[in-house]
Parts: structure tokens; C-alpha cells; sequence
């Protein structure tokens, strides 16, 4: 899939404004990178069993047929999100604790331990960042499996 439901300057906006702490790390890589990580993030959205009757072959599944033509800000959100981390090559610690079955983490002064839920729910997520996942996931069906 060559699409992307944003252009890289609409990316940078949100990115600029949401990640700011990683915004000149994201800013220095080649467009090329960049390009390619806001379609494998675009590819991640259409490929999570999302039913847009509306839709005509070859057309993205967002916006849905009530949203009346108009991407909605969180989906824009999940896009730039998830292309910041596919570009940077980074995961959300939950994602990636929660892939390996960690269900708690301490060390001297603190711990944390994870619900159940969360785990078995992030297990197969394909998805690097937590907060574009968390935006996605009202969308997508009950019976869809992440694999």
C-alpha cells in the first residue's frame, strides 16, 4: 500500500505538538523514512478488520460513512503517532512488556503490576505505540483478532 491517510507536514504538526521530547529526532531522518513509516502505519489501520461500507476499492477505510467526508483527529492522532515510532524504531514499554508476558515489574522503590486484561489485549498487537493503538481501538470489531 503506497497511501497514507497524512502528508508528512499534517505528521510533523502533530508530532511537534504531541511528542515534543522526540520531534527533532523524527525531524532529522530522510523523507524517504519517514514516507515509508506513515504507509506501514496507515497499512497497520487497514489491515484491523475495520467495516466501512462506503468504501470503494482502492480507497482508504477512514473516514467511516457518518464521520461525513472528515478524518477524524483521532485517527489522525493514531497516524502520526504510530509513524513517529515506526520512523524512530521504538515500541511503548507497555507494548513490549506486555509481548514478552510480563505482568509485573519492580525495582528497589516502586512496582507495578500490569491487569490482566491489558496483557492478554496487547499480546498481539501489532501496533509500536500505545496511544495510536488506544485511539484505533474503539474501531475495530469485537471478534478481530490481532496476529
Amino acid at each position: 500500500m503506497n497511501k497514507s491517510y497524512l502528508t508528512l507536514l499534517e505528521i510533523s504538526e502533530i508530532i511537534q505538538n504531541e511528542e515534543p521530547n522526540i520531534y527533532e529526532e523524527f525531524y532529522k531522518l530522510e523523507d524517504s523514512k519517514k514516507q515509508y513509516a506513515a504507509q506501514r502505519a496507515t497499512f497497520k489501520i487497514e489491515n484491523l478488520g475495520i467495516v466501512n461500507k462506503s468504501k470503494k476499492v482502492g480507497e482508504l477505510t477512514f473516514p467511516l460513512l457518518y464521520q461525513n467526508g472528515i478524518l477524524g483527529f483521532d485517527i489522525q492522532l493514531c497516524v502520526a503517532l504510530e509513524t513517529l515510532y515506526i520512523a524512530l524504531n521504538k515500541r511503548s514499554e507497555e507494548i513490549k512488556l506486555s509481548q514478552l508476558g510480563v505482568v509485573s515489574k519492580s525495582d528497589k522503590s516502586a512496582s507495578v503490576t500490569f491487569d490482566k486484561g491489558l496483557v492478554t489485549s496487547l499480546k498481539n498487537c501489532e501496533f509500536n505505540n500505545l496511544k495510536a493503538y488506544n485511539f484505533i481501538k474503539k474501531y475495530i470489531p469485537k471478534s478481530f483478532n490481532m496476529r
